[in-house]
C-alpha cells in the first residue's frame, strides 16, 4: 500500500441454509442490549499511520448493518486521545432469502 490508504474497513457476512433463519452474531445480543456486558466487541481500537496514531472524527465513521432487524454496530469514544469501542452483533433469526 504504497502512499498509504483514504479508508479503514471492517465487515462481516452470514450465511444460512434456504428457507432457515440467519444465525447469530457474535454473543447473539445487539449492542443496545448492555454494551460492555453482552455484546461482542473490539475494545481500544486505534489506527495508525506506520507513525502517529490517527483519531477520526465522529463525522468520519460510517457504521452500518444492512439487516438492522437482525444485526447493528455501534461506536463508544473514539475522541481524541481515547481509543474506540466498536460493539456489534445480533440474534439474527431472520429470513435473508438466501
Amino acid at each position: 500500500m504504497y502512499g498509504g490508504a483514504n479508508n479503514v474497513v471492517w465487515g462481516g457476512h452470514v450465511f444460512n441454509p434456504v428457507n432457515q433463519p440467519s444465525p447469530p452474531i457474535g454473543s447473539a445480543h445487539f449492542p443496545k442490549d448492555d454494551l460492555q456486558n453482552k455484546s461482542t466487541h473490539f475494545k481500544d481500537t486505534q489506527i495508525c499511520d506506520n507513525v502517529h496514531l490517527i483519531y477520526p472524527q465522529s463525522d468520519q465513521i460510517v457504521l452500518s448493518a444492512s439487516t438492522p432487524d437482525c444485526y447493528e454496530a455501534k461506536l463508544t469514544n473514539g475522541v481524541a486521545p481515547n481509543p474506540m469501542d466498536f460493539f456489534y452483533g445480533g440474534p439474527g433469526r431472520c429470513n435473508l432469502g438466501v
